[in-house]
């Protein structure tokens, strides 16, 4: 319902902006197959139905997901598995991570992971049912943008490939770590915040050569271009074609990439710090 209800508005609103010369290409996307075609663009030209359709792909899955999660909350209550305060804090915990996720960007397993060592969770458990959770939501962000046409497929699955072998390394050296020396919690944060540090690292590296590359570019002698004066208006002008937008750079590309990456860094870092301070 999530996937299908997060393509059909973005597909609906893409539709309602699509210029003439491109309607039919985006009010008709194979990612709309289940629709007969040219359904989508009846519905938004000719029966005004864009903005019914953006606000109920968004109260169609939140209504569902809020009446899942409080009929599995009632049941837990019910058979006297879960108080109603480990509900209510496993549930804030979630829509807090929800939100901080679509706000920041952040991952999900940056706040599930240190909540659930807080909570008392082994680390073994703690990654396990984190990695569940997140499992949950970055499928469902990942098919809607692969149905939106966001998705570069030769860069996922070069990096599917290697985060698949080192998610098997690092299960592999918790339950190492753990059935060998019996390490505590803190020991696992630690490996994680060296991780965060070595990433911190490296994207410093990254934008101290990006601010070079871009501050090289710039000549502090060269002179300022003049502005060439206004020229008058005559009465009947030819309207000049739009010119296109350039493209951005891809030093600012660059440049922004390093700074989302040192935010994520930073979260990173506060969450494990959290998680061993405040245990």
């Amino acid at each position: 319902i999530v996937i299908a209800a997060g393509v059909l508005r973005f597909h609906s609103s893409r539709c309602a902006r699509s210029p003439m010369n491109l309607r039919n290409k985006y009010c008709n996307h194979r990612a709309l197959f289940y629709l007969p075609f040219g359904t989508m663009e009846q519905w938004i030209f000719t029966q005004s139905f864009a903005t019914l359709i953006s606000v109920m792909a968004v109260l169609v899955p939140l209504m569902a997901c809020s009446s899942v999660g409080l009929a599995y909350a009632t049941l837990l209550v019910k058979q006297n598995t879960w108080k109603v305060s480990g509900v209510a804090t496993y549930s804030s915990m979630a829509l807090g991570t929800g939100i901080l996720s679509g706000l920041l960007g952040i991952g999900g397993g940056l706040i599930f992971s240190p909540f659930f060592l807080l909570m008392g969770q082994r680390p073994a458990v703690a990654v396990a049912t984190s990695s569940t959770c997140v499992l949950v939501t970055s499928s469902s962000a990942a098919l809607q943008y692969l149905f939106t046409d966001r998705v570069v497929m030769s860069l996922a699955l070069l990096y599917g490939a290697v985060n698949l072998v080192s998610s098997y390394v690092g299960t592999r050296l918790v339950h190492w770590l753990q059935d060998h020396i019996g390490t505590s919690k803190a020991l696992i944060s630690g490996i994680v915040a060296f991780g965060v540090l070595l990433s911190t690292m490296l994207t410093m590296m990254k934008l101290w050569s990006t601010l070079e590359t871009i501050l090289g570019s710039v000549d502090p002698a060269a002179p300022l271009p003049t502005v060439a004066p206004v020229a008058t208006v005559t009465p009947v002008a030819t309207v000049a074609p739009v010119a296109p937008v350039a493209p951005v750079a891809p030093e600012a590309s660059a440049l922004s990439v390093s700074f989302l990456v040192m935010k994520e860094n930073f979260m990173q870092g506060f969450s494990i710090w959290a998680s061993i301070a405040l245990r």
